[in-house]
């Protein structure tokens, strides 16, 4: 697996399953089946997947002066 070695076999990362809201999902291989369920058909898909936010970048504050030549 790329990039997803300590990936939870999951649904909702899998490439057989697609979102149908309200926790479910549909599945080729076993049907309509909950968000968290696993099974041995599982292919990871790495763009269903979202990364951890990591939270907003602090900026340092400028002023005018810090754009100035002395």
């Amino acid at each position: 697996m790329k990039l997803g070695a300590n990936i939870e076999p999951y649904c909702e990362y899998c490439r057989h399953a697609e979102d149908l809201g309200n926790g479910e999902m549909i599945c080729i291989k076993r049907g309509i089946v909950r968000r968290g369920y696993r099974c041995n058909k599982f292919k990871y898909d790495m763009t269903k997947r979202l990364p951890e936010s990591r939270g907003a970048a602090v900026l340092p504050r400028f002023t005018e002066s810090d754009f100035t030549l002395e």
